[in-house]
């Protein structure tokens, strides 16, 4: 209602093409696809059968078969040149992001509920501070695919963001993010840290605002005003920190947790939160993350991004494992890392306040500022234990052997090694 022929239709090389399904972006991205040779491409005039072009391609699967926005959307862009992209993608890719939940960025899925066009684009264009902070993680986030709603496929490749859908946006007193444990853990750290201990830093604003997520909705908002040192949080895969990340050389801390412990903490958190699809049984679940059909990725490609020569000369690598072991000894490597010259007081006071049992009672920490609409703490705390190895309690010998299997094949040749690989 109200479009006029402007509007409704754009003009490509001499095409006239519908802005409902096409936009600069994607036309964009068309341009610059990379095939590979098993592609299957089906080519036809409008209306010419491309449904029963396509439903031999979906051998049954009823999310292809299912009525969909146009199935270009089958097409994702890799997160990087040198990442292959799966016809098993496609699917998964299709499926997720028609459930109106996510959205679909360079080879990647993330919540809708926590990141916009802008605030993606935002990220790409971030102007990095040589003396900006960052801590990375890879988050506890993964879905299991449904039948697809009404919702439709948003690619971000430069385009402008569809109309906001009125329920469910976030506003600035309801800020949700896609946390590990190490995640919020480093936005209670670092806070009282950079300040020399100064418990208001963690007191007076809420974690996702005081630390925020680079990616997120709540980035734009926080970090222009904010003077040096800032500190910030990301999920994002080293391929896709921003240009200027590359030349400022900030200060990257990453932190790792036992995968098998992030399935488990992945399967409680979309139990708990509502703009999360229902991760299913916990079988169900592993399977999605052993494939990489999870936010973000897969777990090990995210590790493997960021073990590159390009960063190790600025970056301190530490396991969620060490700081539970150790949390001052950790809190004294971080000081020492960043410069900030901490008194032997100091130290202790920043592990006590940073301590699980604190932050569980910590409202600008916990999450419970969250509403329940968003959050259902009745399901899953958002802070649940605070232990390492929860993943024994619920992995059957059959699933650790999977896992370990996939685990051991795709981290064959790389230099890393942790507590838990003999574990």
């Amino acid at each position: 209602p109200g479009m006029t022929a402007v509007d409704k239709y754009l003009s490509y090389n001499g095409l006239l093409l519908p802005t409902v399904a096409h936009s600069p972006g994607s036309l964009r991205y068309a341009e610059r696809f990379q095939f590979v040779e098993d592609d299957v491409v089906a080519v036809t005039y409008p209306k010419s059968g491309d449904p029963l072009s396509v439903s031999p391609v979906a051998a049954g699967d009823p999310l292809l078969a299912a009525a969909a926005p146009p199935r270009e959307a089958l097409l994702p862009p890799s997160a990087s040149a040198g990442f292959a992209v799966c016809c098993s993608k496609f699917r998964c890719h299709f499926s997720m992001a028609l459930q109106g939940k996510y959205i679909l960025y360079k080879g990647l899925i993330v919540p809708r509920e926590t990141h916009s066009a802008e605030s993606l684009k935002y990220a790409e264009e971030f102007k990095t501070r040589d003396d900006d902070v960052f801590a990375v993680t890879y988050p506890k986030s993964g879905q299991k695919d449904r039948a697809p709603s009404r919702a439709s496929l948003l690619f971000l490749s430069g385009t402008e963001p569809p109309p906001e859908r009125g329920a469910g946006r976030i506003t600035p007193g309801t800020a949700r993010g896609t946390a590990s444990p190490c995640t919020t853990w480093m936005q209670e750290i670092l806070p009282l840290v950079l300040s020399g201990g100064d418990l208001s830093s963690v007191q007076n604003q809420p974690n996702w605002d005081r630390v925020p997520w680079l990616e997120e909705t709540r980035a734009a908002l926080v970090l222009e005003g904010r003077p040096s040192p800032r500190a910030m949080v990301t999920h994002l895969p080293l391929p896709l920190m921003p240009a200027s990340f590359f030349k400022a050389k900030p200060k990257v801390i990453y932190v790792t947790r036992n995968p098998k412990d992030v399935v488990v903490s992945s399967f409680h958190f979309h139990q708990m939160a509502s703009f999360l699809d229902d991760p299913g049984t916990f079988d169900e679940f592993l399977d999605k993350f052993l494939a990489g059909e999870v936010l973000f990725g897969k777990w090990t490609d995210h590790v493997k991004s960021w073990r590159s020569p390009e960063v190790q000369d600025r970056i301190l690598y530490i396991t969620y494992e060490e700081m539970l072991e150790d949390l001052r000894g950790a809190v004294l490597k971080f000081s020492q890392f960043l410069g900030k010259e901490l008194g032997e007081e100091t130290l202790t006071h920043i592990a006590e306040q940073c301590s699980f049992s604190n932050m569980k009672q910590n409202k600008m920490s916990n999450y419970s500022l969250v509403p329940t609409e968003f959050m259902d703490t009745s399901k899953s705390h958002f802070l649940r234990k605070g232990v390492a190895g929860d993943w024994k309690n619920y992995f059957s010998p059959e699933q650790e052997a999977r896992f370990l299997a996939v685990y051991r094949e795709e981290m064959k040749g790389v230099d890393f090694k942790s507590s838990w690989d003999e574990n």
